[in-house]
C-alpha cells in the first residue's frame, strides 16, 4: 500500500474509533453513576408527636416483587432532617429526580402542607409534573409495609389512577408544579385527591380540602365529582335523574362570570352538555320527543340541586369549591378584596344556566331493538 493511501486509512480508522471510544467510556461511566444511585419512585411523608417520617419506594433492579419495589424510611424533626436520616442509613445515595408520587399522610398535612413541601420545592431537578396525593391515614408508612407484605403494587397501582385521573379530569391538578403554585394564593382553598386503602386496594375516594395550608376535611365522592363538574373540569359526567333513569353528560362546558360590585360578589355558571341516556324502566320511552324534553328539564333541577348543595356547604365551612378566586382574578387581572375573603363566600350569590340537548339512545327491550 502506498504511503499517502495508508495516511488516509490511519486518519479514517482514527474519524471512527476515537468517538466510538469516547461513546463506550460514556456509557460506562453513566452506568457505574446509575448503579451507585438509588432512584426513588414513591415518596410518602408522616408526622406523630412533632416527629416527621420519610418513607421512600425506589427500584430494586432484579426483584419481581411489589413492581420491584424496595422500602425504606428515615425519621426527624423536619422532613429534610427525616430525609437525611433516611439517606445516612441507606447504602447508596438517593436521587428523587425520578420521583413520579408523593403522599402525604393526613397527620402531616393537618400540620402544614407548606412543611411537607419547604424542602421538596427548593430541590432542582425535581419531576414538577410527579402527582401528589393525601392519604386518609394516620401511619402512611405502616400501611406501606403492611400493604406490601400483601403484594400491594404501590406504583402499578398508582399509575392506573393517575391514568384513569387523566381520562376523566381535562386537567389533573394535583401535580407538584399547581399545588407549590396553588399554595401561594391566600384565596384558593387548596384541594387535594385523596387516596384510601381497603381490602387490599387503594383508590381515590375524592378531595382533602386545606385551610391556610392545612387539611380541613375530606369530601365524599359525590361531592368531589360536583366540585370538578361545575369547575369545568369533567370530560363526562353521570347523572341520576331518578332510581330508574340515569343519563351522562358529554361535551361539557362550563363557564363561569364572576362580578364584584362593593363588598357584593356573584357567580353565573353557563352549563353546556349533550347527554345520552344510560338506563331506563320500561316505562320510560326514551325515543319520545316528549320524553327527551322532560329528561332535559329533569338534568337542569338535578345540576340546580347539586349546586346548591355545593353551594350550602361552601358557605357554611368557608370553601372556594367552585374555585371563585382563581377566576376573579383572572378576570379583573388583581384582586383586591375590601374583607376578608371567607365573608365574600359566605354571601356569595350564585346562579346558574343549562343548556343541554339528549340524544336518542338505542336500547335492546324484550330481545328486540328499539
Amino acid at each position: 500500500m502506498e504511503p499517502r493511501k495508508r495516511k488516509a486509512s490511519y486518519i479514517v480508522f482514527l474519524w471512527i474509533a476515537i468517538p466510538l471510544i469516547i461513546y463506550i467510556s460514556y456509557i460506562q461511566i453513566n452506568r457505574s453513576e446509575v448503579s451507585d444511585l438509588h432512584f426513588v419512585e414513591i415518596l410518602c411523608i408522616d408526622q406523630t408527636d412533632g416527629t416527621y417520617t420519610v418513607t421512600a419506594l425506589y427500584n430494586n433492579a432484579g426483584s419481581k416483587d411489589n413492581d420491584g419495589l424496595k422500602l425504606m424510611d428515615g425519621k426527624g424533626d423536619s422532613v429534610y432532617t427525616a430525609y437525611i436520616d433516611m439517606s445516612r442509613k441507606n447504602s447508596k445515595e438517593i436521587s428523587l429526580d425520578h420521583t413520579d408520587y408523593f403522599m402525604i399522610g393526613q397527620n402531616a398535612a393537618a400540620r402544614s402542607l407548606s412543611e411537607c413541601f419547604d424542602f421538596l420545592s427548593k430541590e432542582p431537578d425535581m419531576k414538577t409534573n410527579a402527582n401528589v396525593f393525601v392519604v386518609q391515614s394516620e401511619n402512611t408508612n405502616k400501611l406501606l409495609k403492611d400493604a406490601m407484605e400483601d403484594d400491594f403494587a404501590p406504583s402499578e397501582t398508582l399509575n392506573a389512577i393517575s391514568q384513569k385521573e387523566s381520562n376523566n379530569l381535562k386537567k389533573p391538578a394535583n401535580t407538584l408544579l399547581n399545588v407549590l403554585n396553588d399554595m401561594d394564593h391566600s384565596y384558593n382553598n387548596l384541594l387535594l385527591p385523596y387516596l384510601v386503602y381497603e381490602d387490599k386496594n387503594m383508590f381515590l375516594e375524592g378531595y382533602a380540602t386545606f385551610k391556610n395550608q392545612k387539611l380541613y376535611g375530606y369530601l365524599d365522592y359525590p361531592t368531589s365529582l360536583a366540585v370538578d363538574l361545575f369547575r369545568n373540569n369533567l370530560r363526562t359526567c353521570p347523572l341520576e335523574l331518578s332510581p330508574n333513569l340515569n343519563v351522562e353528560l358529554n361535551n361539557i362546558q362550563v363557564t363561569p362570570h364572576v362580578n364584584l360590585k362593593g363588598q357584593k360578589l356573584s357567580v353565573n355558571l353557563n352549563v353546556k352538555a349533550d347527554s345520552t341516556v344510560k338506563e331506563a324502566s320500561d316505562a320510560i320511552d326514551v325515543f319520545s320527543q316528549d320524553t327527551l324534553s322532560k329528561i332535559n328539564a329533569l338534568e337542569k333541577y338535578k345540576l340546580m340541586e347539586n349546586l346548591r348543595k355545593l353551594m350550602q356547604l361552601s358557605k357554611k365551612e368557608h370553601l372556594d369549591l367552585l374555585d371563585v378566586g382563581a377566576t376573579l382574578e383572572k378576570q379583573a387581572g388583581q384582586t383586591q378584596l375590601e374583607k376578608n375573603w371567607e365573608t365574600y363566600i359566605e354571601n356569595l350569590d350564585i346562579s346558574l344556566s343549562v343548556q343541554s340537548a339528549t340524544a336518542k339512545t338505542y336500547t335492546i327491550e324484550s330481545g328486540r331493538t328499539k
